[in-house]
């Protein structure tokens, strides 16, 4: 069991289920009251789990940190865009669709579950100001290799 009691897939698994190209399919709260769906609107990430690094779709990359315990992916060094938890309160409740997806790429993520075609996320945010970001979620879609980023 990870956090909270979320039933958690072995991390060696989970690090290797990662490892690919994945689409932003929808953003949602706990209380699924605030889900915002990506149809129109492309957000992606590359996550390379040999070389631990990763790539978003606001020109961000850096290093990946996994935490085995409690399955929790930490992105290090991005360069481009901002990495601070104020702008993810703000993005998040200004209703800024993009905005907020961009700024929960930049926060710790728990991996609940990564298979073959889904990822879901929860962000991990240590300030407790807004409750409902902690319980934040994100639905990814694995595509294709190359399908966004194209390798030198």
């Amino acid at each position: 069991l990870g956090m909270d009691g979320y039933v958690l897939l072995d991390a060696t698994q989970t690090l290797q289920n990662l490892d690919g190209e994945w689409r932003l399919q929808l953003m949602a709260d706990k209380k699924g009251e605030g889900v915002d769906f990506f149809n129109s609107t492309l957000m992606w990430q590359t996550l390379d789990t040999s070389e631990m690094d990763y790539t978003t779709s606001n020109s961000q990359s850096g290093v990946l940190k996994f935490e085995n315990e409690d399955r929790v992916l930490y992105r290090e060094g991005a360069s481009g865009g901002g990495a601070g938890a104020g702008g993810l309160f703000s993005a998040l409740f200004s209703g800024g669709k993009s905005g907020a997806a961009r700024k929960m790429t930049n926060v710790p993520q728990q991996v609940l579950t990564v298979d073959p075609a889904l990822l879901v996320t929860r962000a991990i945010v240590a300030h407790q100001a807004a409750d409902n970001v902690k319980d934040y979620f994100s639905v990814w879609r694995r595509v294709e290799t190359g399908t966004y980023l194209k390798k030198k």
